[in-house]
Parts: C-alpha cells; sequence; structure tokens
C-alpha cells in the first residue's frame, strides 16, 4: 500500500511540473497572465523616474528660452524654410502623451481587457479630463509670458477638437483664441498622419524654435521605416535632441511598436507577441 502511494505522490508531482513547465515555456502560444500594457501603464502613472524625466525635459527647455529667442538664426524645425529670422518665435508640442496625460485611459483598455479603437478613444476625449503632463504648465505660462507663440499639433482627429480644446484650457494652459493654435489630423485636407505639412504651415508664419513630442513623427518626415533605421536616424539628428527638440517617453503606444509590425498591426495578440519575443536582443555568443 505505501508504495501505492508513493507512486501515486511521484505522479502527482511530475503532473505538477510538466504543467508549470507547458505554462511558462512558449510564450506566443500561451495565453497570457497580464495585459500588454500594464507594466508600462503602472510606470507612467506612479513611478517618480517617470515624473521627473518630464520635469526634466521641460525644465532644460524652460532654461534654454532665453538662447533661442536671443538667436534669430535659430530654429527647430526642418520645414521652416528661407527668411525666417524676423518672425515671431514659437513652440509646437504635441498633445496626447506630451502634454496631456492618457495613462488614465490606457488603464480603462487594461481593466477592461480592451484594446485602442475609435469608440472608446472618442468617448475619453469627450470626457475633456486629461490632466496635464508634469512640468509642462509650468513651462507654457513661462513661454506666454515672454511672447512665444503656443501651437498644439495633434493626431486627434477634427472631430474631437473642441474638447480637445476644452481639455487644454481646464488644465490652465495657455491657449491663444486668436487664430488656430490646435492643428488636428484631418482638419484640412492634406493635414494627416505625418505632421510635416502642419509644421510648414506653423513655419510660415513663425520662427519655431521648440518641438516638443512622444513620437519620431513630431519631430521629422519619413520616420515609418524599420526599428534599426529609426534608431539610425534618430542618431543623425543628434545637435538637435535636448536643446531644440524634446522627446517625451512613452512606452505604452507609438510607431516603435507599430515598427516592429511593419507599420501592418498584426490581428491577435499572439502574433504580436511572437513578432515582439523575436525581436529580443540577447548579445549571445553566436
Amino acid at each position: 500500500m505505501k508504495y501505492l502511494i508513493l507512486l501515486l505522490n511521484i505522479l502527482l508531482l511530475t503532473g505538477c511540473t510538466a504543467e508549470k513547465k507547458a505554462d511558462h515555456e512558449c510564450p506566443g502560444t500561451c495565453s497570457r497572465k497580464t495585459h500588454e500594457l500594464l507594466h508600462a501603464n503602472l510606470w507612467m502613472q506612479t513611478s517618480a523616474e517617470y515624473t521627473a524625466v518630464c520635469m526634466q525635459t521641460y525644465g532644460t527647455a524652460q532654461a534654454l528660452l532665453p538662447v533661442a529667442l536671443a538667436d534669430s538664426s535659430w530654429t527647430a524645425c526642418i520645414e521652416q524654410g528661407e527668411n525666417y529670422a524676423a518672425l515671431p518665435p514659437a513652440i509646437v508640442l504635441d498633445v496626447d502623451e506630451t502634454v496631456l496625460d492618457n495613462t488614465a485611459f490606457e488603464s480603462r483598455l487594461i481593466l477592461t481587457n480592451d484594446h485602442y479603437r475609435k469608440e472608446n478613444w472618442i468617448p475619453w476625449c469627450n470626457e475633456a479630463k486629461a490632466p496635464a503632463m508634469a512640468g509642462v504648465k509650468e513651462f507654457l505660462v513661462k513661454a506666454d509670458e515672454l511672447g512665444v507663440a503656443i501651437f498644439y499639433l495633434t493626431n486627434r482627429g477634427s472631430d474631437v477638437e473642441e474638447a480637445t480644446r476644452e481639455n487644454l484650457i481646464k488644465e490652465g494652459l495657455p491657449f491663444d483664441t486668436e487664430g488656430d493654435h490646435l492643428l488636428t489630423k484631418g482638419e484640412k485636407e492634406d493635414w494627416g498622419s505625418d505632421k510635416g505639412s502642419r509644421r510648414k504651415h506653423i513655419a510660415e508664419t513663425h520662427r519655431v524654435i521648440m518641438l516638443f513630442g512622444d513620437n519620431f513623427n513630431d519631430f521629422a518626415p519619413e520616420t515609418q521605416v524599420s526599428p534599426e533605421a529609426r534608431v539610425d536616424l534618430a542618431v543623425s539628428y543628434a545637435d538637435r535632441w535636448g536643446t531644440k527638440w524634446f522627446m517625451l517617453p512613452n512606452p505604452d503606444y507609438g510607431d516603435w511598436e507599430a515598427a516592429f509590425y511593419g507599420y501592418k498591426w498584426p490581428e491577435t495578440d499572439k502574433e504580436q507577441l511572437e513578432i515582439k519575443y523575436k525581436a529580443l536582443k540577447t548579445l549571445e555568443a553566436k
């Protein structure tokens, strides 16, 4: 009898070990135990480090404002054109995860195991309650005091432009109601996802001294290339980062992720995870 009990214990232990191994050995085919956004979104919502880097970014930019204003040859905009020295100064900022914090929206996706869709994004925008990013209000108030025009350039659709304007003003951010200072995607026929045409529109009337964003597309054209090419392109603009161009970190979403998929989003979580795992670098000896 004791041998039978021993045999049963061995089988039970073996079964438990096999079950645990099967649960972890192949991330591409196993059910996920967490949401893709969870770790990144918690870092953005709760970490002192994220708050610090946002404040550091806007604090650095504020310290450089007098330098940029004093140098009439200073421009941050690739699309600036010629004879801009006498134009009034301006700064251009992306909105989402650059000026407004949408991590509460991402939390909703996590808690409902949902994904980004127009059907949930537009209602969120219409709530107009995204808080301002750390450090941005102080910077923009100072820029406004120094006479710098502030343009918000976003890939939010024109259908939520009014709600976005309301959100920005509600957060106490400077907003000039004279002229168009909130440039949305689709507002004009040639204002698509690439922001170059809108930067050019601003550069025709202003000397753009600083650009802010959380995506490479907020700064330069033709950035939808492979991950390796994106890194090379970022390095080629080394003299602009931290002086004229200011990048905010966004591990939640962006073209950095789309680049893995060749900008054609996989239909399933399984496919996405398989591509991501293959992209990991381990620097193992060959």
